[in-house]
Protein backbone atom coordinates (compact mmCIF):
# COMPACT_ATOMS: atom_id res chain seq x y z
CA UNK A 1 0.00 0.00 0.00
CA UNK A 2 1.11 3.69 -0.74
CA UNK A 3 -0.25 6.79 0.58
CA UNK A 4 0.84 10.39 -0.63
CA UNK A 5 -0.35 11.56 3.36
CA UNK A 6 0.23 10.21 6.58
CA UNK A 7 -0.55 6.45 6.90
CA UNK A 8 -1.75 4.52 9.88
CA UNK A 9 -2.95 1.01 10.78
CA UNK A 10 -4.54 -0.12 13.94
CA UNK A 11 -5.78 -3.59 14.80
CA UNK A 12 -4.51 -5.48 11.42
CA UNK A 13 -3.81 -9.13 11.01
CA UNK A 14 -1.90 -10.25 7.89
CA UNK A 15 -1.01 -13.28 6.96
CA UNK A 16 1.67 -12.65 4.08
CA UNK A 17 3.79 -9.65 3.74
CA UNK A 18 3.04 -6.35 4.44
CA UNK A 19 4.81 -4.08 2.22
CA UNK A 20 3.81 -0.39 3.31
CA UNK A 21 5.03 3.50 1.47
CA UNK A 22 3.99 6.85 2.83
CA UNK A 23 4.47 10.05 4.30
CA UNK A 24 4.72 9.31 7.97
CA UNK A 25 3.74 6.18 8.67
CA UNK A 26 1.82 5.23 12.47
CA UNK A 27 1.53 1.64 13.57
CA UNK A 28 -1.58 0.21 16.03
CA UNK A 29 -1.46 -3.33 17.29
CA UNK A 30 -1.12 -5.66 14.67
CA UNK A 31 -0.21 -8.73 13.71
CA UNK A 32 1.97 -9.25 10.57
CA UNK A 33 2.78 -12.85 9.59
CA UNK A 34 5.41 -12.91 7.18
CA UNK A 35 8.41 -9.97 6.25
CA UNK A 36 7.23 -6.18 6.96
CA UNK A 37 8.94 -3.44 4.85
CA UNK A 38 8.12 0.13 5.10
CA UNK A 39 9.28 3.03 3.85
CA UNK A 40 8.42 6.66 5.06
CA UNK A 41 9.76 10.30 3.77
CA UNK A 42 9.28 11.10 7.20
CA UNK A 43 8.83 9.08 10.68
CA UNK A 44 7.88 5.67 11.72
CA UNK A 45 6.28 5.14 15.15
CA UNK A 46 3.53 2.88 16.95
CA UNK A 47 1.04 3.31 19.58
CA UNK A 48 0.28 -0.70 20.11
CA UNK A 49 2.39 -3.89 20.30
CA UNK A 50 3.87 -4.72 16.69
CA UNK A 51 4.31 -8.66 16.08
CA UNK A 52 6.14 -9.51 12.59
CA UNK A 53 6.85 -13.34 12.05
CA UNK A 54 9.47 -12.61 8.98
CA UNK A 55 12.48 -10.05 8.75
CA UNK A 56 11.61 -6.25 8.97
CA UNK A 57 12.70 -3.71 6.51
CA UNK A 58 12.43 -0.29 7.73
CA UNK A 59 13.72 2.94 6.17
CA UNK A 60 12.48 6.67 6.90
CA UNK A 61 13.85 10.00 6.30
CA UNK A 62 12.31 10.70 9.84
CA UNK A 63 13.01 9.25 13.05
CA UNK A 64 12.43 5.25 13.99
CA UNK A 65 10.29 4.84 17.13
CA UNK A 66 9.12 1.45 17.55
CA UNK A 67 10.16 1.00 21.00
CA UNK A 68 6.71 -0.52 22.78
CA UNK A 69 7.83 -3.40 25.29
CA UNK A 70 5.47 -5.62 23.84
CA UNK A 71 7.04 -5.76 20.67
CA UNK A 72 8.18 -9.24 18.60
CA UNK A 73 9.96 -9.33 15.57
CA UNK A 74 10.65 -12.92 15.27
CA UNK A 75 13.30 -12.17 11.54
CA UNK A 76 15.81 -9.97 11.46
CA UNK A 77 15.53 -6.49 11.56
CA UNK A 78 16.99 -3.95 9.06
CA UNK A 79 16.08 -0.26 9.72
CA UNK A 80 18.20 3.41 8.26
CA UNK A 81 16.69 6.34 10.19
CA UNK A 82 17.56 9.64 11.86
CA UNK A 83 17.64 8.21 15.23
CA UNK A 84 16.42 4.54 15.74
CA UNK A 85 14.54 3.06 19.14
CA UNK A 86 13.52 -0.88 19.03
CA UNK A 87 12.43 -3.21 21.50
CA UNK A 88 11.24 -6.73 21.66
CA UNK A 89 9.39 -8.49 23.77
CA UNK A 90 11.81 -11.73 23.38
CA UNK A 91 15.14 -12.49 21.34
CA UNK A 92 15.73 -9.76 18.71
CA UNK A 93 18.69 -10.10 16.00
CA UNK A 94 19.42 -6.75 14.19
CA UNK A 95 20.73 -7.36 10.57
CA UNK A 96 21.79 -3.72 9.97
CA UNK A 97 21.24 -0.29 11.60
CA UNK A 98 21.71 2.61 10.08
CA UNK A 99 21.67 6.43 11.41
CA UNK A 100 20.72 9.03 8.42
CA UNK A 101 21.23 12.30 10.17
CA UNK A 102 24.59 11.25 11.46
CA UNK A 103 24.23 12.41 15.07
CA UNK A 104 20.95 10.15 15.94
CA UNK A 105 20.65 7.96 18.80
CA UNK A 106 20.12 4.12 18.28
CA UNK A 107 18.73 2.38 21.26
CA UNK A 108 17.52 -1.37 21.54
CA UNK A 109 16.13 -3.53 24.36
CA UNK A 110 14.99 -7.43 23.87
CA UNK A 111 14.13 -9.22 26.24
CA UNK A 112 15.92 -12.16 25.31
CA UNK A 113 19.19 -12.65 23.91
CA UNK A 114 20.32 -9.90 21.33
CA UNK A 115 22.41 -10.54 18.56
CA UNK A 116 24.27 -8.13 15.77
CA UNK A 117 25.21 -9.83 12.50
CA UNK A 118 22.45 -11.30 10.55
CA UNK A 119 21.02 -11.56 7.10
CA UNK A 120 18.01 -9.51 5.99
CA UNK A 121 16.33 -7.66 3.37
CA UNK A 122 17.91 -4.95 1.22
CA UNK A 123 16.58 -1.75 3.41
CA UNK A 124 14.46 1.11 1.26
CA UNK A 125 13.11 -1.65 -1.39
CA UNK A 126 9.70 0.15 -0.32
CA UNK A 127 10.69 3.46 -0.43
CA UNK A 128 8.73 6.30 -2.13
CA UNK A 129 10.86 7.43 -4.99
CA UNK A 130 12.23 10.57 -3.29
CA UNK A 131 13.57 8.28 -0.70
CA UNK A 132 15.79 6.56 -3.54
CA UNK A 133 18.58 8.22 -3.51
CA UNK A 134 19.23 9.13 -0.05
CA UNK A 135 18.55 5.37 0.61
CA UNK A 136 21.45 4.53 -1.67
CA UNK A 137 23.84 7.50 -0.50
CA UNK A 138 22.96 6.13 3.46
CA UNK A 139 24.51 2.46 2.06
CA UNK A 140 26.41 1.07 4.96
CA UNK A 141 30.01 -0.41 4.70
CA UNK A 142 28.88 -4.48 4.50
CA UNK A 143 31.41 -5.27 7.37
CA UNK A 144 29.29 -3.29 9.84
CA UNK A 145 26.10 -3.67 11.02
CA UNK A 146 25.35 -0.44 12.90
CA UNK A 147 26.55 2.55 12.26
CA UNK A 148 25.20 5.68 14.66
CA UNK A 149 27.44 7.93 13.41
CA UNK A 150 28.25 10.66 15.80
CA UNK A 151 25.04 9.03 17.36
CA UNK A 152 24.74 7.15 20.86
CA UNK A 153 24.26 3.63 20.50
CA UNK A 154 22.41 1.62 23.57
CA UNK A 155 22.40 -2.11 23.04
CA UNK A 156 20.17 -4.12 26.06
CA UNK A 157 19.52 -7.16 26.55
CA UNK A 158 17.40 -7.81 30.09
CA UNK A 159 17.28 -11.41 30.86
CA UNK A 160 20.10 -12.92 28.24
CA UNK A 161 23.35 -11.75 26.90
CA UNK A 162 24.21 -9.08 23.94
CA UNK A 163 26.19 -10.94 20.87
CA UNK A 164 28.20 -8.60 18.43
CA UNK A 165 28.89 -10.47 16.03
CA UNK A 166 29.78 -7.79 13.09
CA UNK A 167 31.03 -4.65 13.91
CA UNK A 168 29.67 -1.72 15.52
CA UNK A 169 30.33 1.91 15.48
CA UNK A 170 29.33 5.28 16.74
CA UNK A 171 30.09 8.06 19.01
CA UNK A 172 29.41 6.52 22.34
CA UNK A 173 28.37 3.12 22.45
CA UNK A 174 26.62 1.36 25.49
CA UNK A 175 26.62 -2.41 25.75
CA UNK A 176 24.09 -3.78 28.56
CA UNK A 177 23.80 -7.60 28.82
CA UNK A 178 22.04 -9.38 31.75
CA UNK A 179 23.90 -12.41 31.60
CA UNK A 180 27.33 -11.23 29.43
CA UNK A 181 28.71 -9.50 26.29
CA UNK A 182 30.13 -11.69 23.91
CA UNK A 183 32.21 -10.10 21.51
CA UNK A 184 33.24 -11.46 17.91
CA UNK A 185 33.61 -8.47 15.86
CA UNK A 186 35.06 -4.60 16.18
CA UNK A 187 33.25 -2.45 18.54
CA UNK A 188 34.42 1.25 17.92
CA UNK A 189 33.50 4.11 19.66
CA UNK A 190 35.08 7.41 18.81
CA UNK A 191 34.04 8.53 22.58
CA UNK A 192 33.00 6.34 25.87
CA UNK A 193 32.53 2.86 25.82
CA UNK A 194 30.45 1.51 28.40
CA UNK A 195 30.16 -2.66 29.45
CA UNK A 196 27.78 -3.60 32.25
CA UNK A 197 26.68 -6.93 32.90
CA UNK A 198 25.57 -8.77 35.91
CA UNK A 199 27.55 -12.15 35.39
Amino acid sequence: ATAGGQLGLDAAQVAGDTRLSANGIVLGTAHMGADLQLGSTAGISQHGALHVGGNSVLDAVGAIALDTAGNDFVGTVSAHGAAIGLADANALTIASLGNNAGNGDIDVVAAGKLSVGGQGGAVGALSPQSLGSRTRAASMDGAVAIDAGGGALTLQSLAADVAVNQAVRAGRITLDGHTGINLAANVDASGDLNLRSNA
